[in-house]
C-alpha cells in the first residue's frame, strides 16, 4: 500500500494517538472499513488520514472515492473539523490556518463553522507572535486563551524593543 499525498489542509489535524490509531485498525480488520478514504483531483487524501493508516497496520486494503464537489479546501476542513473531538481553541487555531492556506476570511469560517470570528481571531493572533504553541493548541495539550497570552506577551516585547530602536 504506497503512501498518499495529503491535501494541505488536511494535513492541518492532528493524526490520532498511537493506541487510538490501534484501536480503529482493529476495528477495521474486525468489520471492515465503514467509509471510504476522499481523495482530491490529484489523488491526494482529503478525508481519511487516520482510516488509511488503521488499514495499513491492519492490512486491509482501503476503498477510495474521489471527491466530485468544486472546494476541496472547504470539504478537507469540513470533515475534519465535525468529525474530529477537537477543542474550540484546536478548531480555531485550525480554521486560522486553513484562511491562511486559502484566502477565506476568517468571518466566512466562523459562520461556515460555527466558530467565533473572536476566537479564529486569538488564533491568527497566535500564528502571528507564538506560532511554535499553535501545535499544543490543536493537540489539546495548551488552551488557546494561553497561547494568546504568550502571544500578546512576544507582541509587547516586541513593540517595545522598536519602541527603543
Amino acid at each position: 500500500m504506497a503512501d498518499l499525498a495529503v491535501h494541505p489542509v488536511a494535513d492541518l489535524f492532528p493524526m490520532l494517538a498511537d493506541d487510538e490509531l490501534r484501536e480503529l485498525a482493529d476495528s477495521i480488520k474486525e468489520h471492515g472499513l465503514d467509509q471510504p478514504v476522499v481523495l482530491d483531483a490529484e489523488g491526494r487524501v482529503l478525508d481519511g488520514r487516520n482510516r488509511l493508516a488503521a488499514c495499513k497496520l491492519a492490512r486491509v486494503e482501503p476503498r477510495f472515492e474521489t471527491y466530485s464537489g468544486d472546494d476541496a479546501d472547504d470539504y478537507a476542513l469540513r470533515s475534519g473539523i465535525v468529525r474530529r473531538h477537537l477543542s474550540t481553541g484546536a478548531r480555531a487555531m485550525i480554521a486560522a490556518e486553513a484562511a491562511r492556506l486559502t484566502g477565506v476570511t476568517k468571518s466566512g469560517q466562523s459562520r461556515e463553522l460555527e466558530i467565533s470570528r473572536n476566537r479564529i481571531a486569538e488564533a491568527a493572533i497566535v500564528l502571528d507572535w507564538a506560532p511554535d504553541f499553535a501545535p499544543a493548541v490543536v493537540a489539546g495539550a495548551m488552551p488557546l486563551s494561553k497561547a494568546v497570552e504568550h502571544a500578546r506577551e512576544r507582541k509587547r516585547e516586541s513593540e517595545a524593543l522598536d519602541a527603543k530602536m
